[in-house]
């Protein structure tokens, strides 16, 4: 569990080296390009025991690479078959193969934060404290379809539907759950009003009294006995999910003066929250809730950006790195991904 918290204190340690000045583009681009390779290699240089699912991974992907493409059944989605034979064109290497899926991902995650996270090396920090970075030891097929995904939200805010569609239904050739986002285009006009926040939250208890009977809809026609035998749960992240709302409607006005198209966010917020009402009592929704609860490494950052009272943001990015730190320790203690303890490959 060490290396886990040496490279999380190690993003503290570079946002001082490196982050004090969020204006400088060069000392953005340092940090991204720094704390990139320091998060590759720990992904990179892991044992392929380091993982729950890496083991079926690497099973598919000779598999996918023994036989015909056209003779192949297609299992997992097309996109997904398609690069792990292009990876297998160069090499069967197992390491190699993890790596490569590594990068990818990572490299998906980390152009969407440079861009669009007005705080670098926060966003860096919730990207690690909040899960997802764990989900790269273990959802390879999700990751490459969540870092596509969330690098749609320029065209999502440009109204560029065309391309937005075309992208998502990339994103679809890796994971087919990746489509559920596809419906947030129609939401980006849409002002998050009071009218708004009272529909939606009749609609949140509403979903929280019938979540059995949705569940079992969603269980009788899309889950299988993998999904099923997950452990329930979620009930912390859902407490963050909703503080992260609450706060963030608290300095609405400054944070849409700043940026008026980032309103979206409060309803991807939401939707955030709806599906992990739904995984408290059926963890395969915690998969959907992650299109949605990405976007936390970019709304809290500029939630902080946009308060004015320094004293404040101090004590927020306090709070926040603690109360993060917890729920990444939990994380950790837990270990549904079988990502503890760590080995490098070559041990």
């Amino acid at each position: 569990m060490v290396i886990y918290w040496l490279n999380l204190s190690a993003v503290i340690v570079w946002a001082f080296i490196l982050g004090r000045h969020q204006g400088s583009m060069k000392n953005r681009k340092a940090l991204s390009i720094v704390l990139f390779v320091q998060l590759f290699l720990i992904l990179a240089l892991r044992s392929i025991y380091v993982g729950a699912d890496v083991l079926n991974y690497i099973s598919n992907f000779e598999y996918i690479n023994s036989v015909n493409f056209m003779d192949f059944d297609f299992r997992f989605e097309s996109g997904y078959v398609l690069l792990n034979k292009l990876m297998g064109f160069f090499t069967l290497n197992q390491n190699i193969f993890v790596a490569v899926n590594a990068f990818i991902s990572l490299l998906l995650f980390f152009f969407f934060i440079h861009k669009e996270s007005r705080i670098v090396w926060l966003s860096i920090f919730l990207f690690i404290t909040l899960g997802f970075y764990t989900n790269l030891f273990n959802l390879f097929r999700q990751a490459i379809a969540l870092g596509v995904v969330v690098n749609s939200y320029q065209l999502l805010r440009k109204g560029n539907f065309k391309l937005y569609f075309f992208v998502i239904l990339i994103a679809s050739s890796f994971h087919l759950s990746s489509l559920i986002f596809m419906p947030v285009y129609f939401f980006r006009n849409l002002k998050f009003s009071l009218k708004v926040i009272l529909f939606y939250s009749a609609t949140l208890v509403l979903v929280a009294i019938l979540s059995n009977q949705i569940n079992t809809i969603i269980l009788s026609n899309f889950s299988s006995i993998n999904y099923v035998t997950e452990s329930r749960g979620g009930a912390n992240f859902l407490i963050i999910l909703v503080l992260v709302l609450i706060v963030g409607l608290i300095f609405k006005t400054s944070i849409i003066k700043t940026d008026p198209k980032s309103e979206i966010l409060y309803h991807i917020q939401y939707f955030a929250i709806l599906c992990q009402v739904l995984a408290l009592d059926f963890a395969l929704m915690t998969r959907v809730t992650r299109y949605f609860s990405i976007f936390l490494i970019i709304f809290i950052p500029n939630i902080i950006s946009g308060v004015k009272d320094h004293k404040i943001i101090i004590s927020g990015v306090y709070f926040l790195c603690c109360l993060t730190a917890l729920f990444y320790y939990l994380t950790l203690r837990n270990d549904t991904s079988s990502i503890v303890p760590y080995h490098f490959f070559f041990n």
